[in-house]
């Protein structure tokens, strides 16, 4: 009978005993769902800065002024009222770009939109963008999230990796390149090899400073290439972001018969080990004389 009863009285024990961790595990869930909840609410109240009627007349009338004004002090005068709205008005200018492209005042409207519209604000913006915006605005809204400071700035731009538009690849590869993703090795690749003849003063503006510690490792198959095209733009990459102990990888270029792949790898040489200037059309005697300087110093084999 004593049997019957502890075997009676188990049950309620042992429920007895689970129930302060259910209750516990109740309370953790409702504080996570609360935690949710409160996160959401804040992803939903971050909205731009909304419009009002009055403020969009004269933003508007001001963009169609800086789009049509004869006079560059007439367009001043009305880029300074756009300011004056202030973040509420960067969409707006966002979707007048082509006009203002079209009226070769680009440069004013950038000066606007760097004073009105934060990087906090990035993510609001391209989120409205359309298929009628210009490309000319996604470009220059991928480049400001290259140059953000922003956290998610690095998730973003692996997004934008694979983008139609070569000019959007372009900078959404230099943005990833400067924060050390070795993802855009080969789209810079592509872009060098495209670009450089009549562009290397502005890729090498745009490049120039890249983390070499990050990048120089992923070079070597550009660098050993037996197709010319690619050698060449692989050579022109080391300059950007090779690392100098690698340097033993740009003998055998130095000793190539080709002039291009001779210049370009005594120009690697020259920027990434001495911090010198790149030649830009030397003699053929200066070529070889420096050509075969290079060759005579110690150029470690990476290990």
């Amino acid at each position: 009978m004593l049997l019957l009863s502890l075997l009676v009285a188990l049950p309620a024990s042992s429920c007895a005993l689970s129930l302060p961790i259910q209750v516990a595990q109740r309370h953790n869930l409702e504080q996570e769902e609360t935690k949710q909840a409160a996160a959401e609410t804040k992803k939903e109240k971050r909205k731009l800065p909304r419009l009002k009627s009055s403020k969009k007349k004269i933003v508007t009338k001001a963009l169609g002024v800086m789009g049509r004004a004869k006079k560059e002090v007439t367009a001043a005068e009305a880029a300074e009222e756009v300011r004056e709205v202030g973040r509420a008005a960067s969409l707006e200018c966002i979707r007048v770009f082509a006009n203002i492209e079209k009226a070769e005042r680009l440069p004013l409207l950038l000066s606007v939109l760097a004073e009105i519209l934060p990087d906090e604000d990035l993510d609001l913006v391209w989120a409205k963008l359309t298929k009628k915006t210009a490309p000319s605005a996604r470009v220059y809204l991928l480049r400001r999230w290259a140059d953000s400071k922003r956290k998610d700035a690095a998730k973003f731009l692996l997004t934008q990796l694979k983008n139609e538009s070569s000019a959007e690849r372009f900078e959404v590869a230099r943005g990833l390149a400067f924060r050390g993703e070795v993802k855009a090795i080969p789209e810079l690749h592509v872009q060098l090899k495209a670009r450089w003849t009549k562009e290397s003063e502005l890729l090498r503006a745009d490049l120039t400073g890249l983390p070499r510690e990050a990048l120089g490792a992923s070079l070597e198959p550009y660098l050993s290439s037996p197709i010319y095209d690619d050698l060449l733009a692989g050579l022109r990459l080391y300059s950007f972001c090779g690392r100098p102990r690698d340097a033993a990888l740009l003998l055998p270029a130095l000793r190539d018969n080709r002039s291009q792949i001779r210049l370009a790898a005594i120009n690697a040489c020259r920027i990434t080990l001495d911090g010198s200037e790149p030649l830009e059309r030397p003699s053929m005697t200066q070529l070889v004389e420096e050509g075969e300087n290079w060759k005579k110093k110690d150029l470690q084999v990476p290990k």
